[in-house]
């Protein structure tokens, strides 16, 4: 059983076996309790939007990264393949042929 069913079962007031100031007592425990429930929930959700913020953060960087190298390589590759192909054949220029 939760917590929560547990607090909310202390609230009843058509309980007759429990005398009024117990009840008093058990709904100011009841009713802290909950606050601290809820302060710990509205925490957890800060939590999982910071997580869910750095995740994104670090998605656009990783983004911005492959961008710079995907440009990098489509000035390098052409590059490297025509030296390559002059490099590997014996005549300086082998199209002029």
């Amino acid at each position: 059983m939760a917590l929560r069913e547990v607090l909310n079962a202390l609230y009843p007031d058509d309980t007759d076996g429990i005398w009024p100031g117990v009840k008093a007592g058990l709904r100011g425990v009841a009713d802290p309790t909950m606050q601290v429930m809820d302060s710990g929930d509205s925490c957890r959700e800060m939590a999982a939007s910071r997580n869910d913020l750095d995740m994104s953060v670090v998605s656009s960087r990783m983004s911005e990264a492959v961008k710079v190298r995907t440009i990098t390589a489509s000035f390098f590759m052409p590059i490297t393949f025509m030296g390559e192909v002059y490099r590997m054949n014996s005549d300086p220029l082998p199209e002029l042929h």
